[in-house]
């Protein structure tokens, strides 16, 4: 399940508005600490953790874009194979959508998105017989479709939810250093397709 929280905010030229913004966050998190349905553990798909759109009031028309950071830290005290492991990914998508009002709450939009990703993971151990280092970068590419929908639940705060149909093609290179030494290892990009489906 994927929620968003949308601020909105209207520009307005001679007490008319031009066009409509939208800020959103990614509110899964949130409201499983607010409500627990069942202790589901299930992951969340859906790496874009802020979004931004701008559209046009008369056409519905506009711009959207998302933006999506990890970092993680992990340690393993191992008496005899300690570890540690440092995760930094960072995805970007841009897009063109259109904003449909149905009545005067419900808001959906489709658009087609373009995405850029970056995954690193780096893990150090200091086993015997000696220390040894694995790197390993995912690079990718991809285009696809997205529709959302939203509820106004006041006239400045949305809640919605949306469903994505991406194909991405990716490169993975793995490199390991030390005892044993892992040779470099590329891999040849690979195409597959994401469905997202997010349910309310």
């Amino acid at each position: 399940m994927l929620l968003h929280l949308l601020a909105a905010a209207q520009d307005e030229v001679t007490a008319q508005k031009r066009s409509n913004h939208y800020v959103g966050i990614q509110a899964n998190q949130l409201v499983r600490q607010l409500f627990n349905f069942g202790g589901s553990t299930s992951s969340i798909n859906n790496p874009y953790l802020i979004t931004y759109a701008v559209n046009s009031v008369r056409s519905g028309w506009g711009f959207n874009c998302g933006l999506g950071y990890t970092h993680m830290e992990v340690r393993e005290e191992d008496p005899f194979n300690p570890r540690e492991t440092a995760i930094n990914d960072f995805f970007i998508r841009l897009g063109v959508e259109r904003k449909v009002l149905i009545g005067e709450k419900w808001i959906t939009s489709y658009g087609v998105d373009i995405l850029r990703e970056s995954q690193k993971n780096i893990t150090e151990s200091n086993s015997q017989p000696g220390n040894f280092k694995t790197e390993t970068r995912n690079r990718g590419t991809g285009i696809g479709l997205r529709f959302t929908l939203n509820y106004n639940i006041s006239e400045k705060i949305l809640l919605g939810t949306e469903a994505t149909y991406y194909y991405k093609s990716m490169k993975e290179t793995r490199e390991g250093t030390g005892v044993p030494r892992l040779p470099l290892l590329t891999q040849k990009p690979k195409i597959a397709a994401v469905k997202n489906i997010s349910r309310l």
